[in-house]
């Protein structure tokens, strides 16, 4: 009996590690996200780390200027990019342009800039906590209720 509540307790941590959620427009539609993390990294948080979804448009802050784009999801993956003349390019974000030179944080805004060039893998922790990744680097998030 401890031995079938061993395996129920390691098959439960086993498990716990990721969450399969099915990503669809409704997933994202009318959601906000703090970016906790940039590259693993903690972020010092604040209304400045943001990532706010409105179907199909995508805003977000990674500590001084602004971004917006718009989004799609294919599968697992999350692109940001531009639609122009009913085609999708993946990348083309818009911004504003203050210098962040003189920021402590100011890194990090460079760092996800990269990582939002191009398709990010989705890794769900769950329902509340998602990770964008790819070659470039990783971005983690957690909603905001």
């Amino acid at each position: 009996m401890a031995a079938a509540g061993f395996r129920s307790a390691a098959l439960a941590l086993l498990l716990g590690g990721c969450t399969s959620i099915n990503a669809d427009g409704r997933t994202f539609a009318g959601t906000d996200w703090r970016i906790v993390a940039i590259d693993g990294q903690r972020t010092p948080g604040g209304p400045g780390y943001h990532m706010q979804f409105q179907s199909p448009q995508w805003r977000g802050g990674f500590g001084c200027n602004g971004m917006m784009g718009d989004y799609r999801l294919q599968g697992d993956q999350l692109m940001i990019g531009r639609t122009e003349a009913g085609r999708f390019f993946v990348g083309r974000i818009m911004g504003t342009e203050r210098d962040c030179s003189d920021r402590q944080d100011g890194h990090f805004e460079g760092e996800a800039v990269v990582i939002l060039l191009q398709p990010m893998r989705m890794t769900w922790r769950s329902a509340r906590q998602l990770t964008l990744s790819n070659s470039a680097g990783s971005i983690a998030l957690e909603r905001i209720p």
